[in-house]
């Protein structure tokens, strides 16, 4: 996915950026001085990293990329993992206790807890990773 959208704050690690959507940005966008893009509501705030090491100041506009695989890995962790771990558990523990409905229901539910708590302990780690990355400024405002 490319986006093009403006900087609105930078930060040493990440860099917020307001992102028009799924839009194609008018000629104003790509100066800085669009107005009607911030005013329709369609817009949406990122967080971006910029490992190309980009000269970046706020009010400037740029293009950002998340690969495809990142955002399918990230969605993956985030619901397939716990999903898994809740249908695993549950069956699981249907062999242990057949009888006991309840039981296998707290196993599930067990693992789909599970699953969010290994998520969000991988969650900072990964973070990095998975930002969308910064890969070109459309005008430095010069």
């Amino acid at each position: 996915m490319k986006a093009i959208g403006i900087i609105k704050e930078i930060d040493s690690n990440f860099t917020e950026i307001e992102v028009f959507g799924d839009e194609v940005p008018c000629a104003s966008c790509t100066t800085g001085s669009c107005a009607s893009h911030a005013a329709s509501g369609k817009t949406k705030t990122y967080q971006a990293v910029n490992s190309l090491n980009l000269e970046l100041k706020a009010g400037i506009p740029v293009e950002i990329e998340l690969p495809a695989g990142k955002a399918a890995a990230a969605f993956i962790r985030v619901i397939v993992v716990p999903l898994v771990l809740l249908f695993t558990c549950y069956f699981a523990a249907g062999f242990t206790a057949p009888a006991s409905a309840g039981l296998r229901i707290a196993a599930g539910f067990f693992g789909l807890l599970a699953g969010f708590a290994a998520n969000f302990l991988l969650s900072g780690k990964m973070k990095k990773r998975e930002m969308p990355v910064i890969t070109k400024i459309l005008f430095t405002g010069r």
